[in-house]
């Protein structure tokens, strides 16, 4: 209502209402900026009364840059010649209200133009207006004629000139701006120079070039106080840049001036210097201005000191920083705190910490909130009982900043403060009035971490989570999560899930990270869903944490709505983002490997950021070989020539992950290209992907490649390299692979060493030169633990072959290594080389390493012993073994065990044997194991009443292998452990429901022989003929054959026609053997007619064991089965060769009576080989023999000629002994003489 009065006020031809409403108009400012007004104000800016021009122009410059369009801004610039000097300072005043938005090139000239006016009060204004558009207006014509202004005749002029050139400040800072100030520190005015130095000092680094220091240095002697005081000012403000000699012993020498203000300005400007200040003179002088009479003085030597940090952390600087706590002026007492905390732990004595406990109870509220963050900053080395008290009184300070400085010291002394009470005090001051108390609170209980993670912090954090402040709602998501797991509670995931639709996006982003800290545990569906949503928020650091989240909740997060909008993702114009939804596909593996996202991850691969390409190659390679397409390996192999090293890099580590599916020709190549590459994490990751590709990528190419990269001068290069040619194993043995290995030996690192000495190893026997068994002797004595250990496993890994004096004679040295590890890869050593390296020595001190302290080392010892057999079965090993059985590590119990066993009965001695029978009762299922093991491979030795007692007791153990070591055992010990007792529980085990216990049984009834073959236990293996079990039923046959004539009773042989009628081949193999072991008893027309069909099955065991079976039997049945064999096994096709001739020969050796059958060797068959000495066909009797039968080995052709009791004629088709011979030897030719 009242701007539209003015409105119609403003065209009236009185000039005294015109110039009333425009005074109006400004004084009700930018309310008034509607576009008549303004128009109708650029009209009165021409009025012919000078008054109504001038309120014009003020009118404009109070509605400000609502005004600034490009007509007034043009018509204010045209007002700056105006003749009336009120109008012209008026429009400059305006020009300088609209700021930058009026900051055209005309008008910082005309404004320029006007730091030449007559008038003071115009040049004031313009000098001011130039101020107010800061680093826009900071053209070098308006920064020369404001150093100009500096000497104006006006102090008001020079003042606001030079505060005009402070508000331009480094953007002033041109080369040209420089060199006008350094000629303005030689002005003959005063306030020219004054000024000059306050400008260059606003500049600050950017200013500080050598002419610049050089004339400021100068400046330190100028007779003007106040010129010497701003000329400090202003090397101070340049910081370290200005730390040279000079400066700084121009600043000492400053700080012995009669004037206080100078003296003040020096001590600012040694401590702006920090710790390039810091000499010894100067920290002297520091220490003794601390006593200065002027508390200024006092104070900027504080500050000084504070600056210089730990250079200054000297115990007297220490000790007048103590005394400047008691100060009595307030800005001392806190400036002391300030330094203190700067100097941080090296400043944490005890004295110093108590002095800050006391402070926190100053009057002074800056000396209160200082003193808390010294001892935040001193860290867990302030956490004193008293200093946590003094903390938590602080909580309850009046003023806010102490509060809130308290509590970001308790975060800072982390979980060693982490106290029920503190935890409570901080509860509390989570309900803080203020914002920042509230927010600090919660990155103080963050800190804590879980040991904060009480139901009481979390309920509390739950609650701020709804704090009216953005700041306290983010602090309570990272305290949250960084309570992880301990606080993924329904209700934080809840009001998590609410906080990801936060109106700020810090908060948002701060939920999301929370809940990806909480990873699978807060991956329900909801939370999910939520963050998939938060791909799309409008924020990319949302949008990023979002993707964050997702990857680190892996394969639970895999689901195919979060993959489709990862996808999405990938397409953000944020590279960020790309990167992170790579990253995160990468995570969920093989469970994101759908086409789509393997086909974005390609483009992905030609993104334009160099992050987004190597996430890309990193997600490709942990979804392995299920993302190895012949495309993804092509793509791959370009980014092997990527631009960017990260890229390269993840490319080799892709390849690598997909392992032998990427192993192609061109793969290789191009990884055998990456070994020369300019960056050695390129090379480093091209020799692990060659390493992962294995034995498929050792060809000559890629060795030479790899003994390349062996004289590489990156030492993870040469380790890597090492470490490739060693899981190419034996494929990798040439010349040059073992010299350079040996050299690598020498190597400077550690790393490479020891991978040397490991590829060494992995080679084995066929490295084992005299010059590597040297190399690797050199290396037992390296300075590395980590060296000799895989010295000592590769010598073992070659066993006897490195089995010479000289190695054992080091590895016996090595037993007694500073390192466990060490001394117990020289046991094994000495295991693996067996009984060549079981010399009186190395078994004295493998039973030295028996108490060793460490259990490792012992159980070496007892394996080493072990494998060095009945050579190792002395008296005192024996007795340190039986010592051994006593050990606390059950792993030396069970191998001091399997070393007793191995020994057999040279280790069955009394001692021995009732310690393994007290270890038949041990509480360990392995050590009662072993205990069997060993009693039965002692044998009958070991046959005493109380072992078997012990035996059978174990036949019931609850472990399945305990049972079985039972039972094979009591078969070790034979007839001897046939007791009535023994043979009465086998009976009862025989019809166990546990398949191996039957199995057991059997197999342990069958080894005590004929003395078991009881009415009872024929009864019970007859029994198991008839079990559902296949395995039982043969285990039961294999019983009976081994009973012999002393089974055969009407009934055995019953139940075994039954079982061959079973027609299962592992049976009725078995079965067809009892027969012929029961011999004549078994020749009755139900056992023949069962036998005779089994010579039809095409396996030659089974034929094998019916004809064996029948000759035992009855020779008569000698024709029919050798017409059954002829016609049933030879005549038809049999796929494997061996088969026929084994069967064939074995059975004719059975049956002598065949030559008398007239049959002729060239009748039955011929035989030859091919080029790679395979049998490939057979061929049927009547059928034309030119072609040949093939055969395999010389064995079976022996075995051929022997069944025939008749010369042989000189030209036989068949093989002559010399022939065999040549066969043998590989030296002759292997043909028939009558082939073709």
């Amino acid at each position: 209502m009242i701007i539209s009065s003015l409105i119609k006020l403003l065209p009236s031809h009185d000039s005294r209402i015109l110039y009333n409403a425009s005074i109006a108009v400004a004084h009700i400012g930018d309310q008034a900026a509607t576009s008549e007004v303004i128009n109708r104000l650029i009209s009165a800016l021409g009025d012919s009364h000078e008054g109504i021009r001038l309120s014009a122009c003020q009118a404009l410059g109070k509605i400000g840059e609502k005004a600034a369009t490009t007509e007034v801004i043009y018509r204010l610039s045209s007002a700056l010649a105006d003749s009336d000097s009120d109008v012209r300072w008026s429009a400059c005043k305006a020009l300088g209200m609209m700021g930058e938005k009026a900051a055209t090139s005309e008008v910082i000239y005309r404004l320029s133009s006007a730091l030449r006016d007559s008038d003071y009060n115009v040049r004031l204004s313009a000098s001011q207006a130039l101020g107010q558009m800061g680093g826009k207006a900071a053209t070098s014509e308006a920064i020369d004629r404001l150093i100009g202004a500096l000497g104006d005749s006006n102090d008001s002029v020079r003042r606001s000139a030079r505060e005009a050139l402070d508000k331009m400040g480094e953007k002033a800072a041109t080369s040209e701006a420089i060199n006008r100030l350094i000629s303005a520190l030689g002005d003959s005015n005063d306030a020219v120079r004054w000024g000059a130095c306050e400008a260059l000092g606003k500049m600050g680094e950017k200013a500080a070039t050598n002419e610049v220091i050089t004339g400021l240095v100068s400046a330190l002697g100028d007779s003007d106080e106040y010129i010497r005081s701003s000329a400090y000012e202003a090397l101070g403000q340049m910081g370290e840049k200005a730390a040279t000699n000079e400066v700084i012993t121009g600043l000492i020498s400053a700080l012995g001036d009669s004037d206080e203000y100078i003296r003040s300005s020096a001590y600012e400007a040694l401590g702006q210097m920090g710790e390039n200040a810091a000499t010894s003179v100067a920290i002297n002088r520091l220490i003794s201005a601390l006593g200065d009479s002027n508390y200024n003085v006092r104070w900027n030597a504080c500050q000084a000191l504070g600056n210089m940090g730990e250079k200054a952390a000297t115990s007297e600087v220490i000790n007048r920083l103590i005394c400047a706590l008691g100060d009595s002026n307030d800005h001392v007492r806190w400036s002391a705190c300030q330094a203190l905390s700067n100097i941080g732990e090296k400043a944490a004595t005890s004295e110093v910490i108590n002095r800050l406990i006391s402070a926190l109870g100053d009057s002074n509220d800056h000396v209160s909130w200082s003193a808390c963050q010294a001892l935040r900053n001193m860290g867990e080395k302030a956490a004193t009982s008293d200093a946590i008290n003094g903390l938590i009184s602080a909580l309850g300070d009046s003023n806010h900043n102490v509060r809130w400085n308290a509590c970001q010291a308790l975060g800072q002394m982390g979980e060693k403060v982490a106290t029920s009470e503190v935890i409570n005090e901080l509860i509390s001051a989570l309900g803080d009035n203020e914002y920042n108390v509230r927010s600090s609170a919660c990155e103080a209980l963050d800190k804590m971490g879980k040991k904060a993670a009480t139901s009481d912090v979390i309920n509390r954090l739950i609650s701020a989570l709804g704090d009216s402040n953005y700041n306290g709602r983010w602090n309570a998501c990272q305290a949250l999560g960084n309570m992880g797991k301990k606080a993924a509670t329904g209700d934080v995931i809840n009001r998590l899930i609410s906080a990801l639709g936060d109106s700020n996006d810090s908060v948002r982003w701060g939920a999301c990270q929370a809940l990806g800290e909480m990873g699978e545990m807060a991956a329900t569906s909801e939370v999910i869903n939520q963050l998939i949503s938060a791909l799309g928020d409008n924020e990319y650091n949302v949008r990023l944490s979002a993707c964050e989240a997702l990857d680190k909740m892996g394969k639970k997060a895999a689901t195919s709505d979060v993959i489709d909008g990862l996808i999405s993702a990938l397409g953000d114009s944020n590279y960020n983002v790309r990167w992170n939804a790579c990253q995160a596909l990468g995570q969920m593996g093989e469970k994101a490997a759908t086409s789509e996202v393997i086909n974005r991850l390609i483009c992905a691969l030609g993104d334009s950021n160099d992050h987004v390409r190597w996430s890309a190659s990193q997600a490709l390679g942990n979804m392995g070989k299920k993302a190895a397409t012949s495309d993804v390996i092509n793509r791959l192999i370009s980014a092997l020539g990527d631009s960017n090293d990260s890229v390269r890099w993840g490319a080799c580590q892709a390849l690598g992950e997909m392992g032998e599916k990427a192993a192609t020709s061109a793969v290789i190549n191009q990884l055998i290209s990456a070994l020369g590459d300019n960056e050695y994490n390129v090379r480093l990751s091209a020799c692990e992907a060659l390493d992962k590709m294995g034995k498929k990528a050792a060809t000559s190419d890629v060795i030479n490649g790899l003994i390349s990269a062996l004289g590489d001068s990156n030492y993870n290069v040469r380790w890597n390299a090492c470490q490739a040619l060693g899981q190419m194993g034996e494929k990798a043995v040439t010349s040059d692979v073992i010299n350079r290995l040996i050299c690598a030996l020498g190597d400077s690192n550690d790393h490479v060493r020891w991978s040397a000495s490991q590829a060494l190893g992995n080679m084995g026997k066929k490295a084992a030169t005299s010059d590597v068994i040297n190399g690797l002797i050199r290396s037992l004595g390296d300075s590395n633990y980590n060296v000799r250990f895989n010295a000592c496993q590769a010598l073992g890994q070659m066993g006897e072959k490195a089995a010479t004096s000289e190695v054992i004679n080091r590895l016996i040295s090595a037993l007694v290594d500073s390192n466990d590890h060490v001394r117990w890869s020289a046991s094994q050593a000495l295991g693996q080389m067996g009984e060549k390296a079981a010399t009186s020595v190395a078994i004295n001190r493998l039973i030295s390493a028996l108490g060793d302290s460490n259990d490792s080392v012992r159980w070496g010892a007892c394996q080493a012993l072990g494998q060095m057999g009945e050579k190792a079965a002395t008296n005192e090993v024996i007795t340190g073994l039986i010592s051994a059985l006593r050990d606390s590590d059950e792993y030396v119990r069970s191998n001091a065990y399997e070393a007793l066993g191995q020994m057999g009965e040279n280790a069955a001695t009394s001692v021995a044997i009732n310690r393994l029978i007290s270890a038949l009762g041990d509480s360990n299922d392995s050590v009662r194991w072993d205990a069997c093991q060993a009693l039965g491979q002692m044998g009958e030795k070991a046959a005493t009443n109380e072992v078997i007692t012990g035996l059978i007791s174990a036949l019931g153990d609850s472990d399945e292998y305990v049972r079985s070591a039972a039972y094979e055992a009591l078969g070790q010990m034979g007839e001897k452990a046939a007791t009535s007792v023994t043979i009465n529980r086998l009976i009862s085990t025989l019809g166990d429901s546990n398949d191996s216990v039957r199995w057991g049984a059997c197999e342990a009834v069958g080894k005590l022989g004929e003395k078991a073959a009881t009415p009872q236990v024929i009864d019970a293996l007859i029994g198991a003929l008839q079990n559902r079990d296949v395995k039982t039923r043969q285990k039961a046959c294999e019983a009976l054959l081994r009973m012999g004539e002393k089974a055969a009773t009407d009934y055995t042989i019953n139940a075994l026609v039954a079982v061959l009628m079973n027609r299962n081949r592992h049976v009725s193999r078995s079965a067809c053997q009892v027969p012929g072991a029961i011999g004549e008893k078994a020749d009755t027309d139900e056992m023949m007619t069962q036998v005779l069909p089994v010579l039809k099955y095409k396996t030659a065991e089974n034929p094998w064991s019916a004809s064996d079976a029948v000759g035992e039997i009855d020779e008569k049945e000698s024709d029919k089965v050798t017409n059954e064999l002829m016609t049933r096994f030879l005549c038809e096709e049999n796929e494997d060769m061996d088969e026929v001739i084994d069967v064939l020969g074995v059975f004719l050796v059975s049956f002598p009576a065949l030559t008398q059958l007239h049959v002729q060797p060239d009748d039955i068959v011929k035989f030859r080989l091919n080029e790679d000495d395979q049998a490939t066909k057979h061929v049927p009797l009547g059928t034309n023999l030119t072609s040949g039968a093939w055969l395999d080995t010389a064995d079976a052709i022996e075995n051929i000629i022997l069944c025939f009791d008749v010369e042989l004629p000189e030209n036989s088709t068949l093989l002559r002994q010399d022939d065999i011979s040549g066969y043998r030897s590989k030296q002759a030719p292997f043909y028939h003489p009558n082939n073709t």
